[in-house]
């Protein structure tokens, strides 16, 4: 019909009034598409991504002159994903990211890729140590959220097919369509509602980072092949250590000076210096002259459980041949203590009793391999240095 009466309405009208009614006719047909996208995503409140990469990105901008405190996320770990944690904690924000276990991987070959990815998180985020918290849950990747403060609030999803590739059938992973609302709308807080359920249920079944990587040092260790681990050698000047420290609940610490080394008991140690440095034979006789030596040991730290007394825990301090500076050796925590804190309180004690001795400064050596341990030395101020500095 409008082509029969364009050029009848073009005669009778004048040049100014066809551009007139061009525009309405314009207006109306996007009007039109206006009303048909909101039918189609929703309220105009809630903003549709066609992957997790352009929802991150419409977070970032959204946000960029905004200020960020708490951050809750649920990812698959990704380039993508990392950019968007290191814009939050640039911002100044406390960022708690669930991520998925390596148990849960869907193949052999990216679990290899989770695991090298967990090992090497304490060199991605060293320096935000005390703002940044990873937590592996169990379950299969699928959902994907962010949520910002009271602000934001972003859910998408991610799921897997199974293709013919060079080896055969391969497992593929998609990232699928993400929606992005603002929490104070009537569709933000049902999303809320759900993600807190979500979230809770989801680090109900996780393990901390600490925890997950001390497990995976052993494939690590055998991955790079027998004998290539290299040493490291940290320091840190003891005046720079906050040796404050929280111990979970049911556990104690006890020192013992140099006098005193006679009185703990070499069988205890037994099966926590042999979890923790298990590529070494322990006996008696190695944990007395080794770990004990009364001519280096200046005090030892234990850790024990308070239900039974049993030793959950320990580190010593030793002597070197600068009277100023003292060696960190032989922290070791039970297997199934670890990702509690102890390793933390008793190298911070050891800092502490270590200044009350006249120390001023503290050096360990460690295998590179140790990434768990690694972590907590640089997260308390030790920094590397060369072996010649």
């Amino acid at each position: 019909m409008s082509w029969l009466l364009g050029p009848v309405l073009l005669n009778i009208l004048t040049l100014g009034q066809s551009y007139i009614i061009s525009i309405a006719v314009v207006l109306l047909m996007l009007s039109s598409i206006q009303d048909y996208l909101n039918d189609l995503i929703g309220p105009e409140s809630i903003s549709v991504a066609p992957g997790q990469s352009a929802n991150n990105q419409a977070i970032m901008r959204l946000l960029l002159n905004q200020k960020v405190q708490n951050v809750r996320m649920i990812e698959y770990d990704s380039e993508s994903v990392k950019a968007l944690i290191f814009f939050f904690l640039d911002k100044g924000a406390n960022v708690h990211v669930l991520l998925q276990h390596p148990d849960s991987a869907v193949n052999e070959s990216q679990r290899r890729r989770l695991i090298f990815q967990i090992v090497t998180k304490h060199e991605e985020y060293a320096g935000y140590e005390d703002r940044i918290t990873f937590s592996y849950y169990r379950d299969t990747a699928s959902v994907r959220g962010r949520q910002v403060d009271d602000t934001l609030i972003s859910l998408g999803w991610y799921t897997y097919d199974r293709r013919t590739g060079i080896t055969g059938r391969q497992v593929w992973g998609h990232n699928n369509p993400a929606v992005l609302t603002d929490q104070t709308s009537a569709e933000g807080r049902v999303l809320v509602q759900f993600y807190d359920s979500l979230f809770g249920n989801l680090l109900a079944n996780s393990e901390p980072w600490e925890e997950v990587v001390s497990r995976y040092e052993l494939y690590i260790r055998s991955s790079a092949g027998s004998g290539s681990a290299r040493q490291l050698r940290f320091e840190v000047e003891l005046g720079r250590v906050d040796d404050r420290y929280q111990l979970p609940n049911g556990v104690t610490l006890a020192t013992s000076g140099s006098g005193d080394l006679a009185t703990i008991s070499r069988s205890e140690l037994l099966p926590v210096l042999s979890s923790a440095f298990d590529d070494r034979r322990w006996d008696v006789a190695a944990i007395s002259d080794g770990v004990l030596d009364p001519a280096t040991c200046r005090l030892a730290i234990s850790a024990r459980s308070s239900a039974d007394d049993r030793l959950v825990g320990f580190v010593s301090v030793h002597s070197t041949g600068n009277p100023e500076v003292a060696k960190l050796h032989w922290l070791a925590v039970d297997t199934g203590w670890r990702g509690h804190g102890i390793g933390n309180a008793l190298v911070r004690a050891a800092c502490g009793c270590a200044i009350s001795q006249g120390y001023t400064r503290m050096t360990l050596r460690t295998e590179d391999f140790r990434v768990a341990a690694i972590a907590l030395y640089r997260g308390l101020g030790f920094r590397e240095v060369p072996e010649n500095g």
